[in-house]
């Protein structure tokens, strides 16, 4: 009987392991929202308040922002295309940005030209270290 026993307690154990890990893995989802959540708090608060850097009791924390351009390559090639520009000054498979920019450089085509193929996405960095 202590072999049933023996048994049996191995599975409970299991059992609670597997419950133990199942319940942490609830507790980091739970978590990773909240801290999502603070992130978010603290860049609107900082640009609220003008602020790239704040000195806390525990840390510090130092946002910096940057403009990211990217461009559709379909538009862009058939705007490139129909200036009558050919397909092998500004593509690779798809749009060589660096060919591209020679091309506004040059005056050959405008900034206006190609802005309707440009999508302009904000990105912030927060750092936050712990003293």
């Amino acid at each position: 009987m202590s072999k049933n026993m023996d048994v049996k307690d191995e599975k409970f154990r299991e059992d609670l392991i597997v419950d133990r890990y199942l319940s942490i893995v609830t507790q980091i989802k739970e978590l990773t929202i909240l801290k999502t959540l603070l992130r978010q708090q603290i860049i609107r608060s900082m640009k609220e308040n003008n602020q790239t850097s704040f000195d806390g009791d525990k840390g510090i924390a130092s946002l910096s922002s940057r403009t990211k351009v990217a461009y559709n390559n379909e538009i862009l090639t058939n705007i490139l295309s129909s200036k009558g520009i050919p397909i092998d000054r500004f593509v690779k498979h798809t749009p060589d940005m660096d060919k591209v920019e020679q091309l506004v450089a040059t005056g050959e085509v405008s900034v206006a030209d190609i802005s309707h193929a440009a999508s302009i996405k904000e990105i912030d960095t927060l750092l936050i270290k712990e003293r």
